[in-house]
């Protein structure tokens, strides 16, 4: 996917929420940031799961994000457990806990009614 020569969309043309809070199975919270095109929807989701703490990554979508959205589509930030504005704690990376949030946070977001049930993952 190249994103040179794509017509850059405006911050004030994107939907922006930011941590929303997502509950797991064990009652812990994630907490993401959601970027949705303005307009009807609902939308496909990418999602960008960060071990690195979303808040300290950008201050808003990515050129990545920006083009995906300018295309339809809605972008996730989700900080792992245990990081950034993540509840819960973490004492290692990779570990059994982050993939069963993982799936627990996709069924969520297809849930909602801005998601049109399809989420992809990059990152």
């Amino acid at each position: 996917m190249t994103f040179e020569g794509t017509t850059p969309i405006l911050i004030s043309q994107i939907r922006i929420m930011r941590d929303v809070l997502i509950p797991m199975r064990d009652g812990v919270e994630l907490a993401a940031d959601f970027f949705l095109p303005k307009g009807d929807g609902p939308f496909p989701i990418v999602v960008v799961y960060h071990p690195y703490r979303k808040d300290d990554y950008s201050s808003g979508p990515d050129s990545k994000t920006r083009y995906l959205i300018a295309e339809g589509y809605g972008g996730a930030q989700i900080d792992i457990r245990g990081t950034g504005s993540s509840r819960g704690s973490t004492t290692e990376m990779r570990r059994q806990q982050e993939w069963e949030d993982g799936y627990d946070f996709i069924e969520w977001i297809a849930a909602q009614p801005w998601c049109d049930g399809n989420i992809g993952m990059t990152g």
